[in-house]
């Protein structure tokens, strides 16, 4: 699964290469820390990703990206994301599918998700399904994000995800609420964000709070064109905490 989404992603940029009229993305490092009390686990991931959006021919795009992740209490994480959406006069809808993969599970997700845009705030949401086959378990994930902009280097966003999934030891449901920041340099291509999430699932009752701190370099001169029209749409990564 590993290798065939790795050609996946790296077939897609080629064609966005070829065909894109226009190009966002960006490079990324970040250090995320999990604390569940209830377990007695703490743990702290270091990630790298880097993401790419292409404009095609038409008001179509397509966003590809990957990313590393290394667990210092666990195994590494390799995931990848394909997107292709439509744009137009101030909304976006699209559908993506992606992976990941660590040495024990594999894990797929793929749904459909859209964004309305205002003049500082934008409303995305999504609706996924997920499965793992070495999990023996699926289920589905719906999430809804607002953003706001301060103003075009300095954005604040609230998430909240709730997920369903059935395995062979019950059905289970998690929530996850997320309050992040980024905030872009000016006349520079770097942006730093940080954020908090929380995640309470019924799995043993288990609450967890992820803190999340990092860098970005980015080809998009300011981050509320990145949102309006760049490297801006799902990516399987995000949804890390839930698998």
């Amino acid at each position: 699964m590993k290798f065939i989404l790795a050609g996946g992603v790296a077939a897609a940029a080629l064609l966005g290469v070829a065909y894109a009229d226009d190009y966002s993305g960006y490079l990324g490092l970040s250090r995320t820390h999990f604390d569940a009390d209830d377990l007695g686990f703490h743990g702290d991931e270091t990630s790298v990703s880097g993401v790419g959006a292409f404009d095609l021919r038409g008001h179509f795009q397509t966003q590809v990206d990957a990313e590393y992740s290394d667990f210092d209490k666990g195994d590494a994480t390799y995931n990848g994301t394909i997107n292709v959406v439509r744009r137009w006069n101030g909304w976006m809808a699209g559908a993506f599918v992606g992976g990941s993969r660590t040495d024990d599970e594999t894990a797929t997700l793929a749904g459909l998700e859209g964004a309305a845009y205002f003049h500082r705030f934008t409303l995305a949401g999504v609706v996924a399904y997920a499965d793992s086959d070495d999990f023996d378990g699926d289920g589905a994930v719906y999430q809804m994000q607002g953003r706001f902009f301060v103003d075009r280097n300095f954005r604040i966003d609230g998430t909240a995800s709730f997920s369903k999934f059935n395995t062979p030891l019950g059905n289970f449901d998690a929530t996850e609420l997320s309050l992040d920041g980024e905030y872009k340099f000016s006349n520079s291509a770097l942006s730093i964000f940080g954020g908090y999430t929380n995640l309470d699932t019924d799995i043993d009752n288990v609450n967890a709070d992820v803190f999340r701190l990092g860098f970005r370099v980015n080809t998009n001169e300011d981050l509320a064109y990145r949102d309006e029209h760049g490297a801006s749409l799902v990516r399987v990564g995000d949804f890390s905490d839930l698998f």
